[in-house]
């Protein structure tokens, strides 16, 4: 997943190639600079893995009922060599009110 910080990273990728046509010796650093982000990216990727490292699962009761607490309980196993941040998020369905956020920060660890 790429993230805002990314974005704002290759952006400036762009500017350095449109002063690069003004300035000619900013040529080179911004090729170097767009080669740099792009082995960064590889790299990153790389070593996140993939997805068949987590196990997920969703306890419940086996009927929700609307008006009254339904408790949703999420485990997450993760296999990864190290502990990992992660943000999760799991909507309720339509009509449904939840009472704490549907996005959790935490830390997964092995």
């Amino acid at each position: 997943m790429v993230t805002t910080r990314w974005f704002g990273l290759a952006l400036i990728l762009p500017g350095l190639l449109l002063l690069a046509g003004v300035l000619p010796f900013l040529t080179i650093p911004a090729l170097a600079y767009g080669t740099g982000l792009a082995l960064l990216t590889w790299l990153d990727r790389r070593t996140a893995g993939n997805v068949s490292q987590f196990r997920v699962g969703r306890q419940h009761d086996s009927k929700l009922s609307l008006g009254v607490p339904n408790p949703v309980t999420l485990t997450i196993e993760s296999r990864a060599a190290r502990p990992l941040e992660m943000t999760i998020r799991d909507e309720p369905p339509i009509g449904f009110v939840i009472t704490d956020s549907a996005t959790q920060q935490l830390l997964v660890t092995p």
